[in-house]
């Protein structure tokens, strides 16, 4: 998953940037009107994308109940 950056004008929406995809690619988009995406919008698109899912690796859990004082 990736963010692009588009102006809908004339009925269309026209990418800020090159996309690099095949002809006919098929997408689906979310829309955020602005720059900025709300931290719901935010949070929907990591859990979507799979961004933190390296955190189910059990090599990631490198910490224990001894490290540091609980906040």
């Amino acid at each position: 998953m990736r963010t692009i950056r588009a102006i809908f004008s004339a009925g269309q929406l026209k990418p800020l940037e090159p996309l690099d995809l095949p002809e006919n690619t098929r997408l689906t988009l979310a829309l955020f009107e602005g720059d900025d995406l709300p931290l719901e919008g935010l949070a929907a698109a990591a859990h979507a994308g799979g961004a933190f899912a390296f955190l189910d690796d059990p090599r990631e859990d490198i910490y224990s109940q001894t490290d540091g004082e609980g906040v």
